[in-house]
C-alpha cells in the first residue's frame, strides 16, 4: 500500500462547505470550534504564518490563498496543523489504477468513485467492478485488484 499525500489542493474544504463554526474566539490566534458533522467540539489554533481568518463563501473558514507555490495548488489550511480529526482522516484519492506502462489511468476518489479518461479502463470499471458489491473498503480495493490485474492495470490502495 502507497501512503496518501495530501498536496493541500484544497478541494475537500471547498466542497464540504462551511462544516466548522466558531463558537468563540478564545485570543487573536484561537478559536472554540464545533464542527457540524458530529457536532464535535475542538480549538483550533492558527498555524505559524497564518494571518488571520480569511473569508470565502461555501468554504471551510480556515482555507486561504496559498502564500507560495511550495504549500500546494493555490489554498493552504491555516490550522493544518491542529486540524480536527476528521480532516485528518479525509483522504481525497483512496486508489490509484495503473495501466501496463505505469502511468495512472483512473484513481477512485471519496470511498468509491471512478475518476479516468482511459476508455478501456473505464469499461472495465462499468462491466466488472461496479457490480462488486462489499462493504469492507479493504475487500472492495482487494477484489478491484483482482478484477483488474488480468486486463493489465495495478490498482494501488493509499493508507
Amino acid at each position: 500500500m502507497a501512503l496518501f499525500s495530501c498536496n493541500r489542493c484544497g478541494n475537500c474544504c471547498t466542497s464540504l462547505g462551511r462544516l466548522i463554526r466558531i463558537e468563540r474566539r478564545l485570543s487573536s490566534r484561537e478559536f472554540s470550534c464545533v464542527f457540524a458533522l458530529g457536532r464535535g467540539r475542538f480549538t483550533a489554533r492558527l498555524d505559524p504564518g497564518a494571518t488571520g481568518l480569511p473569508s470565502a463563501p461555501g468554504t471551510c473558514l480556515f482555507l486561504a490563498p496559498a502564500q507560495s507555490d511550495s504549500e500546494g495548488c493555490g489554498t493552504t489550511c491555516t490550522i493544518y496543523q491542529n486540524r480536527p480529526e476528521v480532516c485528518r482522516q479525509f483522504k481525497c484519492v483512496t486508489l490509484v489504477i495503473t495501466d501496463p506502462s505505469g502511468a495512472v489511468a483512473g484513481r477512485v476518489k471519496g470511498r468509491r468513485s471512478f475518476e479516468g479518461r482511459d476508455a478501456a479502463l473505464h469499461e472495465i470499471w462499468m462491466r466488472e467492478v461496479t457490480p462488486i458489491i462489499d462493504e469492507n473498503d479493504q475487500q472492495w480495493a482487494e477484489k478491484v485488484k483482482n478484477v483488474l490485474t488480468p486486463h493489465g492495470y495495478h490498482a494501488e490502495p493509499l493508507v
